[in-house]
């Protein structure tokens, strides 16, 4: 049989369909390689950020000094501290405890001038910043109400309570007899440690574990009294 004009000899065109499977071949490989590395990129897990931590206490240790010689740097001094103290909390309560691994004396020229506290401040603030992306990177977007590993979700959750203790308000969540075991696995792995709770994708609260939990009961104490609402609408949520 004649070939049409124009058109490519058999053997050409059995070459030009195997190079467009094989074009077709190197294109997928490409992209389920990517694939691969974006699945290995998300899957990596985020470093603590003890560095970042030590660091900024570092720094606000230097602007206390220079706070105890101007009275002006005293806010600076205070407001960074309650950013460490919250991220301190939320960092150890997501990574583990953290301990130091620096001389806590901090060398400072004194008198502060004004330029030194706002070096100490920036490299504070920076400091802060890493630890405060690592614990939202660790986190994740999670929604609902978790006690570490556990979803405390309807299905989980018995019910909320508000107690008041001494002036201080609480929480104690009582969680399902099918919940109860799960709950011991938990914080018998945790002992010593602090337990994140976590509620849509913030750090309420990291209790240390003090003891495995046996009853099934999570009591917190102190929060925020207008949290209890939102934790309680959280742990009715279906799972």
């Amino acid at each position: 049989m004649t070939a049409p004009p124009g058109a490519l000899p058999t053997g050409w065109t059995l070459a030009g369909a195997a190079l467009q499977a094989l074009i077709g071949w190197l294109l997928v490989a490409d992209m389920f390689a990517t694939a691969l590395l974006l699945v290995a990129i998300q899957a990596a897990p985020t470093q603590s950020p003890g560095s970042a931590l030590d660091l900024a206490e570092l720094e606000i240790a230097r602007l206390e000094l220079c706070a105890s010689e101007t009275a002006r740097h005293a806010p600076i001094h205070e407001a960074l501290s309650q950013r460490y103290t919250r991220a301190k909390l939320e960092s150890e309560a997501v990574f583990g405890r953290h301990s130091p691994d620096y001389d806590a004396s901090p060398d400072i020229v004194t008198p502060c001038a004004d330029a030194d506290v706002s070096r100490y401040r920036h490299a504070a603030e920076q400091a802060l910043g890493q630890v405060e992306a690592a614990v939202r990177a660790r986190i994740g977007d999670v929604r609902g109400l978790w006690f570490g590993p556990l979803h405390l979700c309807g299905g989980a959750v018995e019910s909320v309570t508000a107690t008041d203790e001494h002036g201080m308000t609480g929480v104690i969540i009582t969680l399902a007899p099918t919940m109860t075991r799960a709950l011991h696995a938990a914080t018998e792995a945790r002992v010593g440690a602090p337990m994140a709770i976590i509620l849509d994708g913030g750090v309420l609260a990291g209790p240390v574990v003090r003891e495995p939990i046996t009853g099934g009961r999570i009591h917190l104490i102190p929060i925020e009294a207008e949290r209890i609402g939102t934790i309680r609408d959280a742990a009715r949520r279906p799972c």
